[in-house]
């Protein structure tokens, strides 16, 4: 698989997303499962044998790092859904600390 997707031109990278490959799987919810990495570490080291740098959003910090020194070029520390999440959250504590109601339970 990864042959085609780097036989198209130009290329910068190919960005493996552990959430999406993992729905594929039938893993729902499940990004950091084994079998899931296994096919990410196969095919990326499939695609920085064609010469093309690969990268992952890893919430983990020590399999960021291991991943850097396994020669990925570039990860995510996060993701998408993660950041929405945190910025929310931040938002409700910002009104909630501002507001009368703020000290009352919202849910």
């Amino acid at each position: 698989m990864p042959y085609r997707i780097c036989a198209t031109e130009p290329i910068d990278g190919i960005f493996f997303g552990p959430a999406d490959i993992a729905a594929d799987f039938g893993k729902l919810g499940q990004p950091e499962d084994a079998e899931v990495w296994r096919a990410i570490t196969t095919a990326a080291k499939e695609v920085r044998s064609l010469g093309n740098p690969v990268g992952t959003p890893i919430s983990n910090p020590e399999t960021a790092i291991d991943l850097l020194n396994d020669g990925f070029s570039f990860v995510a520390r996060g993701t998408d859904a993660g950041l929405f999440a945190k910025g929310a959250q931040n938002l409700l504590g910002n009104v909630r600390s501002r507001t009368v109601c703020g000290s009352q339970d919202m849910g």
